[in-house]
């Protein structure tokens, strides 16, 4: 199966990300840009996420605090979202309540998850759900 390419151009209603971290004067705290992509295979609506934020000092994501979170509805077809997180450790959930992912029984989906252009995560195939753990500041594992 060949997997989408995800061509990610932000357009006027989209915050546009720079380069650096972002800061603001109140409260004095630094965000780190994160996107995420999803092109949804034919039944959107079966098909969610969150980002989570492990509590600080926890070694577990029981307590863990949802930041952002996203369901399909039906007639999507492309999903896209940057968010400003602050540092610290994070989860990214995608579930399929079908059970079958986003690819590649009812369409080719897809889903990436990016921070300053360096892949978090990515995928499609997968059962009811799967999750990635990162951390933001993220440094790529490949670098």
């Amino acid at each position: 199966t060949q997997t989408p390419s995800l061509s990610i151009t932000p357009t006027a209603s989209l915050v546009s990300p720079s380069s650096v971290p972002s800061s603001s004067l109140s409260p004095t705290e630094t965000c780190f840009w994160t996107e995420i992509a999803i092109i949804y295979d034919d039944d959107p609506s079966l098909t969610w996420w969150t980002i989570r934020r492990k509590v600080s000092g926890s070694d577990s994501w029981a307590d863990s605090e949802v930041m952002r979170s996203h369901r399909g509805s039906d007639g999507n077809t492309f999903h896209i979202e940057s968010n400003c997180l602050q540092e610290g450790e994070f989860q990214f959930n995608i579930h399929a309540d079908g059970g079958d992912g986003i690819c590649c029984d009812h369409g080719e989906g897809y889903y990436n998850v990016t921070s300053y252009g360096e892949l978090i995560a990515e995928g499609g195939e997968f059962g009811r759900a799967e999750w990635t753990e990162f951390t933001l500041p993220f440094v790529s594992p490949f670098l």
